[in-house]
Parts: structure tokens; C-alpha cells; sequence
């Protein structure tokens, strides 16, 4: 099944890459090259040593544009365009109390 689905991309005039785990390696590896596997991967596993850190803090990103929007930070036409091409209404301008001159 390996050397149908690598023969299968090079048909298409493609290089053929494949990863496998340090556990399949041993099993799957002469398959692949015999094949003419281009790459071949072998993943690692990251360990950190320090702990993480659990935070439950969610941010609503649209929500948070909306208020930036309202309060004037940040650069209001980058944010109109953002939520412009998400579909999204832009916030109604608070209304100004003040009556301008006729």
C-alpha cells in the first residue's frame, strides 16, 4: 500500500515526502525508498521541562475588535477592513451629543 500511494504522487511529476514515527520506522522505511520516497521523516517527540501553565482566559477576537474600534485604538481602517472581509457589520459610531453648527 506504501509503494502504490508513493507511485501514485510521483505520477504527478511531484516530489513524494512521508513522515513516520520512530516506532514504524524500522517496519516501513525500506518500502519507502525502494519506492522512491524523495523524503522521508521521522518524527520526534518534544518534552518540555518546565510545566505549563493552565490559563482559562478566552478572548472573543471579534468582540474585542468591536470594543477596540469604539474606544480608537489601534488603526480603524485596518479593523473596518478585517471585519469587512469577515462578513461582519462594523460598530455603529456612538452618536455625538453635541449640535453642530448650521
Amino acid at each position: 500500500m506504501i509503494a502504490r500511494r508513493i507511485d501514485e504522487i510521483k505520477s504527478h511529476g511531484v516530489v513524494a515526502a512521508a513522515s513516520l514515527t520512530p516506532q514504524k520506522v524500522r517496519k516501513h522505511y525500506e518500502v519507502a525508498l525502494e519506492a522512491g520516497l524523495d523524503i522521508l521523516v521521522i518524527q520526534g517527540t518534544v518534552v518540555s521541562a518546565e510545566p505549563e501553565e493552565k490559563e482559562d482566559k478566552v478572548v472573543d477576537l471579534m468582540e474585542a475588535l468591536r470594543r477596540s474600534l469604539e474606544g480608537g485604538s489601534g488603526s480603524r481602517e485596518k479593523a473596518e477592513r478585517f471585519l469587512a472581509a469577515h462578513g461582519k457589520k462594523k460598530p455603529k459610531r456612538k452618536s455625538s451629543t453635541r449640535k453642530r453648527a448650521a
